[in-house]
């Protein structure tokens, strides 16, 4: 499993399905056939993932969405992309 850094690329897999129901998104892994249920800002940044994103630019973007201090955004969104990865949900570069 390759590490993630503030330059790793994120991107979602393509054969992750997925839908937003009232602001969240709802999604399936056919990989390993499991459901997951995203709140709304990991539904935010799972939306800002559909490209191919840098961690530090969907850092960026999620501190001018949500005011959150730059340390805390930082260490819960590379533990939020790591989950992901582990899932295989996710393709980093």
């Amino acid at each position: 499993m390759k590490e993630i850094s503030m330059d790793s690329i994120i991107c979602q897999r393509p054969d992750v399905v997925a839908t937003s129901i009232d602001g969240e998104v709802v999604m399936m892994s056919i990989e390993n056939g499991a459901y997951y249920g995203l709140d709304f800002i990991a539904s935010r940044i799972w939306e800002l993932i559909a490209s191919p994103c840098q961690v530090a630019k969907l850092i960026e973007t999620l501190m001018l969405d949500f005011e959150v201090e730059r340390s805390s955004c930082e260490r819960d969104v590379v533990k939020f992309l790591q989950e992901l990865q582990k899932d295989k949900v996710i393709q980093v570069q």
